[in-house]
């Protein structure tokens, strides 16, 4: 018969919170959901609640949703989308998320923050392309700073050799290398 919002209710008074908030859902109660969705453990209606009220566009609700149902991801655009970026920071480098890392960078990218978006790209294993967007923008001296304690021999020598290159013989980075390669 459809009638959700009344299924609910009597799930709720029987205390089956997850079928309780799946007939809300359905029946485009999320104010009701919002009640009850602190009992529900199904991680199915969290993401469900969570898309709900991100489309609805209660961000709050939606982000804690999106942690419930363990969508990290989802926070992390949700995030930076509505310019809460040092949050979606946060998250990247308490979770390790490589996809949330890339994210980032992308988005310092498009503000023009390389120096940003390098540590992020370095943070999503992307060191390659960190190195070129650091040539492309003069931010090498930040890619060494980055560098210094996830890079491996390679990366030293990538960037001594775009040093040598320009001239620019940096006493900050000679320490990096003899750090590196005393281990």
């Amino acid at each position: 018969m459809k009638q959700y919002t009344q299924a609910g209710m009597l799930y709720v008074k029987g205390e089956f919170w997850e079928k309780a908030a799946a007939s809300f859902l359905k029946g485009k109660e999320s104010n009701r959901v919002a009640e009850i969705i602190d009992k529900v453990d199904a991680v199915k209606i969290h993401y469900a609640f969570a898309k709900t009220r991100e489309a609805e566009g209660n961000i709050d609700d939606a982000l804690t949703a999106y942690g419930r149902a363990g969508d990290e991801d989802a926070r992390i655009r949700l995030l930076l989308s509505t310019g809460r970026n040092i949050e979606a920071e946060e998250i990247v480098k308490e979770t390790g998320s490589l996809d949330g890392a890339d994210r980032i960078a992308r988005y310092y990218i498009k503000k023009g923050d390389y120096g940003s978006a390098i540590e992020f790209l370095v943070l999503s294993d992307c060191n390659t392309e960190a190195f070129q967007l650091a040539q492309q923008h003069s931010q090498m001296e930040t890619y060494a700073d980055i560098i210094a304690d996830r890079g491996g021999i390679d990366d030293f020598k990538s960037i001594a050799i775009h040093f040598e290159n320009d001239g620019n013989f940096l006493s900050v980075f000679i320490n990096y290398i003899n750090d590196y390669t005393s281990i």
